[in-house]
């Protein structure tokens, strides 16, 4: 049996609309900072937004690209900064906390 280490991260909610669209980037860029910068503890770690009560009943594991409401400019990809539904979150890393 092998076993894999999955370094995470995550900011939950409760609702979708609990962060509101505008704040999205915010959230994204603070994100960004914990698993990007040198030196940092989590650099490396995925991180997740985690949408408990998703708007529409249904299963998401996507890159997190919110738009900065300000500019009108779109977040960059990064693979390791996710948006994700509760079901899948909780189907995912079930069992993995110490």
């Amino acid at each position: 049996m092998s076993i894999t280490i999955k370094k995470i991260i995550g900011e939950v909610k409760n609702k979708h609309n609990t962060l509101k669209g505008s704040d999205k980037a915010s959230m994204y860029y603070k994100l960004e900072n914990l698993v990007m910068q040198k030196g940092h503890m989590y650099k490396g770690y995925t991180a997740y937004y985690i949408e408990i009560i998703p708007k529409k009943p249904k299963r998401y594991n996507i890159e997190f690209v919110p738009s900065n409401a300000s500019t009108g400019v779109i977040c960059p990809r990064n693979r390791l900064i996710r948006q994700i539904d509760g079901d899948s979150f909780y189907s995912q890393f079930r069992g993995i906390w110490c």
